[in-house]
């Protein structure tokens, strides 16, 4: 045997109908030269479920008034690909306009969680948030799939006016 090669008894079996997440038992059947066979023992292989596709379902945003001085916060919502909502997914962003700052929140149940900015001047008439990143163990954010159903953004960047 060259340096590279498999040993003559080693045999790799490629299963192209597997479904993700899905256990599958093996059970290997030898036959020597001499016609003599013999089983293995079962093994159990498991093929990894995929990770999961996240993107931003919505964006909405509101505003809170005190004498001097304003807060905007932003409800974000976050979806799978077959937009179920996802808890337990953190989204990063940035606040720029009147306020300028990083901001994150983890959803809960319903896939939702808020960031809010501290309080802006008067003199400022709007804030801007734009989302950065979404991650959640298992999921992959693809920003493509960002949405808002009542378009007052774009999925990815909300502007809050006062």
């Amino acid at each position: 045997m060259k340096i590279g090669q498999a040993p003559a008894n080693v045999v790799t079996y490629s299963d192209t109908t597997a479904t993700p997440s899905t256990a599958y038992s093996y059970r290997v059947q030898a036959v020597n030269t001499a016609g003599v066979s013999g089983y293995s023992n079962t093994a159990t292989a498991t093929t990894p479920a995929p990770p999961q596709l996240l993107h931003i379902g919505d964006l909405d945003g509101s505003t809170a008034a005190s004498k001097n001085t304003w807060t905007a916060s932003v409800t974000v919502t976050v979806h799978n690909a077959s937009n179920v909502p996802v808890q337990g997914a953190t989204v990063s962003g940035n606040w720029s306009g009147g306020f300028s700052g990083s901001a994150s929140c983890t959803t809960t149940s319903d896939g939702t969680c808020k960031v809010t900015t501290g309080n802006l001047n008067k003199s400022k008439s709007s804030v801007t948030f734009t989302v950065t990143n979404v991650t959640a163990s298992g999921g992959n954010y693809a920003p493509s799939g960002n949405r808002d159903p009542e378009s007052d953004s774009n999925g990815t960047t909300i502007t809050i006016i006062k």
